[in-house]
C-alpha cells in the first residue's frame, strides 16, 4: 500500500509542476477517474482539444519533419 501512496504523491507533484497548477487543485480531481475533452481543458490538464490531424500538424511544426504515424 505504501508504494501506491508514493506513486500517487509523485503523480500529484508531477502534474502540479508540469501544468503549473497548485497541488491542492490537482489533489481535488486526482481520484483515478478518466477526465476527457473539455473538462480536462477546463481543469488545466491539456492545452487544446484535437484529433490525429492536429497532432500530425503539431508534430510537423515542432520537429520540422513529417511524422510517420502508424496504427496497429
Amino acid at each position: 500500500m505504501r508504494d501506491n501512496l508514493i506513486i500517487y504523491q509523485n503523480f500529484i507533484e508531477a502534474v502540479s509542476t508540469n501544468r503549473n497548477l497548485p497541488i491542492e487543485k490537482v489533489k481535488s480531481f486526482s481520484d483515478g477517474s478518466t477526465v476527457l475533452g473539455q473538462k480536462a481543458k477546463d481543469l488545466g490538464l491539456i492545452d487544446t482539444i484535437g484529433g490525429i490531424g492536429e497532432v500530425e500538424k503539431y508534430l510537423e511544426q515542432t520537429t520540422g519533419e513529417k511524422p510517420d504515424i502508424c496504427w496497429q
